[in-house]
């Protein structure tokens, strides 16, 4: 049976997703290391799989029954794996095939745009962004795959718009606002109006997992979601201090150094690397324009412990002290 190249690695992924949850032997683990090394798109598909079969294993299969039914036979470990996998296979594929955009809108490195989508909507995306958009009977839906993105709504009650990043689902309420996929999670901030966010679920489990508790935001107001985590609460912001990078600014208040690199890496001409991934969770407080990169860099060993080594191929590695 002929498959897209994505679907097919993405039932791989669910059928190895299962198998390390049973255990591997030496031979499979190796065997499952070579198919990881293979392609990036490997294991981001394997991440996704993981991350529903730990969804699928929190699943009451006695809650589902009718009330009063009674299973005729308890269903055995072996066949409740299976079942599980099946399903999981089904989730990933529909989730390949389902989420196909009408539209896709991106950006290049330091450039900033505004599109307007079909409904009369407005998106402002920031640099290195893109969205993919999807109308249809049942509402406006975006996916912010990447990069940072303002949302200026038509609303619709009839047809909801919803912003979809990583794991973190933004429904509007008549409002504008922020998206920004970070490396360490998604933030929204409310510039006018209000949203209503919450922790998402692969759509096939829906039916079998208690919904996310959702957050209602208003003017004014931040919320940060890490990946794979709770929302934190809500927090304070200036409505008029929103997206900065809009106006050439990069402004960060206790932000993750690797979300500062990536925003340096998209904004900026600069090719700056983290030589170790623990150094991505020092913290930064800053603000600089976008042409002032080189000047940020220089002055960041005084606040942090790190080096920065500036090489010939014009790569800029910040690497720990010591």
């Amino acid at each position: 049976m002929n498959r897209a190249p994505e679907l097919e690695n993405d039932v791989i992924a669910a059928e190895w997703a299962v198998r390390r949850a049973e255990g591997l032997g030496p031979a499979e683990r190796g065997e499952f290391d070579r198919w990881l090394a293979e392609a990036p798109v490997h294991w981001r598909a394997y991440k996704e799989s993981d991350r529903i079969w730990g969804e699928l294993a929190e699943i009451d299969l006695q809650a589902l029954m009718t009330e009063g039914e009674q299973p005729r036979t308890r269903m055995r470990a072996p066949a409740w794996a299976a079942l599980a996998a099946s399903l999981l296979a089904v989730v990933i594929g529909a989730g390949t095939l389902f989420n196909q955009p009408q539209h896709s809108y991106a950006t290049s490195r330091g450039e900033v745009r505004t599109v307007q989508l079909a409904d009369g909507s407005k998106v402002t995306l920031g640099a290195g962004s893109r969205i993919d958009v999807r109308f249809d009977r049942r509402g406006r839906h975006v996916l912010l795959r990447r990069g940072e993105a303002v949302f200026d709504v038509r609303h619709d009650p009839a047809l909801p718009f919803d912003v979809r990043a990583a794991d973190t689902q933004v429904v509007d309420l008549g409002t504008r606002f922020m998206v920004k996929v970070a490396p360490d999670m998604v933030r929204v901030d409310v510039i006018q109006g209000a949203v209503r966010v919450a922790k998402t679920e692969s759509p096939l489990l829906k039916p079998f997992i208690k919904p996310a508790p959702a957050d209602q935001m208003t003017r004014g107001e931040r919320l940060e979601s890490p990946h794979g985590e709770p929302l934190k609460p809500l927090a304070a912001i200036d409505p008029q201090q929103v997206a900065p990078w809009t106006r050439g600014r990069l402004v960060y208040e206790n932000a993750s150094l690797a979300e500062v690199v990536a925003d340096l890496n998209r904004y900026t001409g600069a090719d700056v690397e983290l030589a170790s991934s623990d150094l991505g969770e020092l913290r930064v407080t800053a603000a600089l324009s976008q042409n002032q990169t080189g000047q940020f860099l220089s002055t960041l060993p005084a606040s942090l412990p790190v080096q920065v080594t500036h090489q010939s191929d014009g790569k800029t590695v910040i690497s720990p002290v010591g």
